[in-house]
């Protein structure tokens, strides 16, 4: 078996203690730790090399199972789309796939819906999101991001130049998570379709996407339902969409 970088002192440091001394307890805690690690590691090679898509995940109470998964797909040349909707991943898994998709090549889609992410696995997501040059589709609804997590995510949308579709429904974004978004929707020019529904974003948020659209040239489709956006809001989107012929669906309540 190859032994990670150290492994092979601490063999040799575990045969010059004396057996029953605490150093060498440490020592023999170490090398299981890590044997246990490289077994695990191993059998998320061979489990993945053979998908194209991922719909099964680790928990996020185990750090070595998170840990060898996600160095196994960061490498992963098969897998094209990740299923992990529902899968109980929150904040520790989401940083675990952040690493993966800042590192994988082959990775188009990702639907990470209704996992309490939170906003910390959010932003996690979005920093990824900046360096990540493949994926296409990304589904993080009913993950209570928040603000701060749709402010991330805004971020990210002004540097990546390959997602086509978002979805951010039920996420508590509200007014200033928006108008972070709309902002990045102003520079943005690969993004077709964003739906928002059920966020909370008021009148000025949606007044704050009205302006981003006018001069956005390539979303085809915006969801805004059960948004309390009011009439204000409502009349901005429809003077908004009076410049947009290419805007071909718009759903508001």
């Amino acid at each position: 078996m190859k032994c990670m970088p150290g492994a092979y002192h601490l063999e040799k440091l575990q045969r010059r203690l004396p057996q029953n001394s605490k150093e060498a307890a440490f020592v023999r805690a170490e090398l299981a730790r890590r044997q246990h690690y490289y077994a695990l590691y191993r059998s998320y090679v061979n489990q993945f090399s053979t998908l194209t898509e991922l719909r099964d995940w680790p928990n996020g109470t185990d750090a070595n199972h998170l840990r060898a998964a996600a160095e196994t797909l960061a490498y992963n040349q098969t897998i094209n789309n990740i299923w992990l909707s529902d899968s109980n991943i929150d904040f520790d898994g989401a940083k675990a796939l952040a690493q993966t998709l800042e590192k994988n090549s082959t990775i188009r889609k990702i639907y990470l819906d209704r996992n309490n992410i939170g906003s910390e696995g959010a932003i996690a997501i979005a920093q990824a999101l900046e360096k990540n040059s493949t994926i296409t589709t990304i589904n993080l609804d009913i993950n209570n991001i928040g603000s701060d997590g749709a402010t991330a995510i805004a971020h990210a949308l002004e540097k990546n130049s390959t997602i086509r579709f978002i979805s951010l429904n039920s996420n508590n974004i509200g007014s200033n998570g928006v108008k972070a978004i709309a902002h990045a929707l102003e520079k943005n020019s690969t993004i077709r379709f964003i739906s928002l529904n059920s966020n909370n974003i008021g009148s000025n948020g949606v007044k704050a996407l009205a302006q981003a659209l006018e001069k956005n040239s390539t979303i085809t489709t915006i969801n805004l339902d059960i948004n309390n956006i009011g009439s204000e809001g409502a009349t901005a989107i429809a003077r908004a969409l009076d410049w947009l012929e290419h805007m071909r669906n718009t759903c508001i309540p």
